[in-house]
């Protein structure tokens, strides 16, 4: 079974891209839980590269490839699973989640609040963050809710503060509660930051726009170029699979037909994507 994943896109586009990178729908979205079925309380601490928490949803404060930033998430979730008898767990749910991200010239695990704070104030680190909530529709959030703002010790205790009076909020107010998809094991397969995601997306385009393979593949090395974080060689493998896929004959440009296919593929891998915002 794949590692739970923490998510901050909904449940239909996580099937959806899925689907669409899986060439099948194996994927089955879920039935979400009603709020009396959300039995379980846990605290949650992840850690990850900006690139996968961009491709997961979640919101970083600015797109770069500097390799020495990092995001970590720290929450409180009220859940349940969900089976869908695809051989994935969708783990729904209400969730708040501080997201801090973390600028240092090295990183440990198992990171704390308390410690990136200290870290800030003694100039070890530089960090930025940003509290959000997911799965409640009550309107008293609006103002509880800090925005992005530097992370130290000052802003820690304001957070801490923030946290307290939003679970209190979440408490006294269970009707509120839209239970959403937290995490899930088909997220690592449904929006991976990788070469062969990012490839079939470049290609997908790339037919969309009437290019011939060797366009295409000119379109990736010149990604790869401005992008040091990708490996131009695996990209353009990923960019000549697709066009293989799709049966585009080399030096052809793909014919109607194919492009239409390749405009309705592409449309559940596109959005929020972090290498659509990169030009």
């Amino acid at each position: 079974m794949s590692q739970l994943t923490p998510v901050n896109i909904g449940a239909p586009v996580v099937v959806a891209r899925a689907n669409a990178l899986a060439g099948e729908n194996t994927a089955k979205l879920p039935d979400p839980p009603g709020v009396d079925d959300l039995t379980s309380w846990s605290q949650e601490n992840y850690q990850m590269s900006w690139k996968v928490a961009a491709s997961l949803g979640f919101p970083i404060a600015h797109v770069d490839s500097d390799v020495s930033r990092t995001l970590v998430v720290f929450g409180t979730s009220r859940w349940a699973d969900v089976d869908s008898d695809d051989g994935h767990v969708y783990r729904f749910g209400v969730a708040m989640r501080v997201l801090v991200d973390l600028e240092a010239s090295s990183f440990k695990t198992g990171l704390t609040l308390p410690q990136i704070a200290a870290a800030v104030e003694i100039s070890e680190a530089t960090a930025s963050a940003q509290l959000i909530v997911r799965g409640y529709k009550g309107t008293a959030l609006g103002k509880l809710l800090p925005p992005w703002q530097t992370f130290n010790v000052d802003s820690y205790a304001q957070y801490m503060n923030a946290i307290t009076q939003i679970q209190q909020e979440i408490l006294e107010h269970p009707d509120e509660v839209v239970p959403v998809l937290l995490a899930t094991t088909l997220a690592a397969q449904s929006m991976p930051a990788t070469e062969d995601a990012i490839g079939t997306v470049t290609a997908l385009n790339a037919v969309v726009s009437g290019q011939t393979l060797e366009e295409a593949l000119a379109t990736a090395s010149n990604a790869a170029a401005k992008n040091g974080d990708l490996e131009a060689d695996d990209l353009r493998a990923a960019v000549q699979q697709a066009y293989e896929k799709l049966g585009v004959p080399d030096g052809t440009p793909p014919d109607d037909d194919t492009r239409r296919r390749a405009q309705h593929l592409l449309g559940p891998l596109a959005p929020h994507h972090w290498w659509d915002r990169r030009s």
